[in-house]
C-alpha cells in the first residue's frame, strides 16, 4: 500500500462559513472526476446544517458549495451513488434521529424527492450481481436496529428485511440506545452477502445472507469497533478493506484511524496502515476503489474534510 496523495485537506480548516463538517462520502464520476460530499453548518444536528459538495480537477480541490438544503432543519449522513450515467444523493433531513426521513437528489437534473424506508444510512450501496440494490440500513428509536433495504426498481422503492437485533442468550436487546446501526454490506460471489455493524458493545457485529432478502444473526467479529463509522470496500477474490477506529470501548475514542485489510473476505483482518494517531477526532471514513486505487475520505477533527489515495 503506498500512498499517492499530494494534499489531503480539501478545504483548509476556517476557511469555509461554516464552523462544524462530519460524515463524508465519495465517489468517481462518469468521466473519472473524484467528488465528495459532507454535512456542515453550526454544530451536528443544527438548523443551519445543509449537504456540501467539492470535486478534484486532478490536481486540487475547489471550492465546497451547498448541495442540498431543502428544509430549515438538521441534513445528515450524505451518500453518493453513480449508477446508469445519474449521480444521486441520498440524505437524511430530520432535527432528532427518529424523526429522519431520506431525500434522494438527482445532481444531474437538480430533482429532489423523497423515498420510503431509509435507504442507505451512511455507507455506500452494494449493485448486486442480479442487478438488485442493498442499502445498509438502520433506526434509533428505542434499541438500535440494523436493516438490508432492497430496490428491485433502480432506487425507486424499497423494501425493508426483517430487523436485525444486538441478542444475549438468543433474545433480541431491547434497551434504548443499545445496539447494532450503520451497517456496511457487500457481495463476495453471486448471491452470497454479508455485512458488518457498527455497535454498543466494543466490537463490529457481522449478518451474512444467501439472498440478500433474509440475513444471519448477527455475531461480534474480533474487529475492535468504539461505537462510530466505519466503511469496508471488496477488492475481489475475498480481499477486503477496513477503515476504523480500533478501539473496544463504547463511545470510545475516534483516533487513531486505520486502514486494515483481509484476505478471507472479511473473517480476518490486519492493520496495514495507520492514518492518523494524534490527539482528536479522524473518523466516518468513507472508501472507494478503483483501477488499482483506493481513496478515502474521513472527518478531522470537524474542521475539514481528508481525502487520500493509495495505489494496492
Amino acid at each position: 500500500m503506498k500512498e499517492l496523495t499530494r494534499d489531503p485537506f480539501i478545504f483548509t480548516p476556517g476557511s469555509m462559513p461554516f464552523d462544524s463538517c462530519h460524515a463524508s462520502n465519495i465517489a468517481l464520476l462518469a468521466d473519472g472526476t473524484l467528488t465528495a460530499v459532507w454535512f456542515a453548518g453550526t454544530r451536528e444536528g443544527a438548523d443551519d446544517v445543509a449537504i456540501w459538495q467539492s470535486f478534484f480537477d486532478g490536481f486540487r480541490w475547489q471550492t465546497p458549495e451547498i448541495v442540498a438544503k431543502d428544509e430549515e432543519a438538521a441534513h445528515w449522513n450524505p451518500v453518493l451513488f453513480q449508477y446508469g450515467g445519474n449521480l444521486l444523493l441520498f440524505y437524511k433531513v430530520g432535527m432528532q434521529i427518529p424523526s429522519w426521513h431520506t431525500h434522494v437528489k438527482d445532481l444531474n437534473n437538480g430533482t429532489v424527492r423523497e423515498i420510503d424506508n431509509m435507504g442507505p444510512v451512511r455507507t455506500k450501496i452494494c449493485i448486486a450481481s442480479d442487478g438488485r440494490l442493498l442499502a445498509g440500513a438502520s433506526t434509533e428509536d428505542g434499541p438500535w436496529v440494523s436493516y438490508c433495504d432492497t430496490s428491485e426498481d433502480d432506487g425507486q422503492t424499497w423494501t425493508r428485511s426483517a430487523g436485525l437485533y444486538l441478542t444475549e442468550g438468543g433474545s433480541p436487546v431491547m434497551e434504548a440506545r443499545r445496539g447494532l446501526i450503520q451497517p456496511a454490506i457487500w457481495e463476495s460471489e453471486m448471491g452470497v452477502y454479508h455485512m458488518l455493524m457498527r455497535s454498543t458493545e466494543g466490537w463490529l457485529y457481522r449478518s451474512d445472507s444467501s439472498d440478500g432478502r433474509t440475513w444471519s444473526t448477527p455475531e461480534r467479529t474480533q474487529i475492535p469497533n468504539n461505537n462510530s463509522g466505519f466503511d469496508i470496500v471488496n477488492l475481489g477474490l475475498g480481499r477486503m478493506v477496513l477503515c476504523c477506529n480500533p478501539v473496544s470501548e463504547n463511545w470510545g475514542s475516534r483516533t487513531p484511524l486505520v486502514l486494515m485489510t483481509s484476505e478471507d473476505n472479511g473473517k480476518t483482518f490486519t492493520t496495514a496502515f495507520t492514518l492518523e494517531d494524534k490527539p482528536g477526532e479522524y473518523s466516518y471514513p468513507s472508501l472507494l476503489y478503483n483501477e488499482g486505487k483506493l481513496y478515502v475520505s474521513y472527518t478531522y477533527n470537524r474542521e475539514t474534510i481528508v481525502c487520500r489515495t493509495f495505489a494496492l
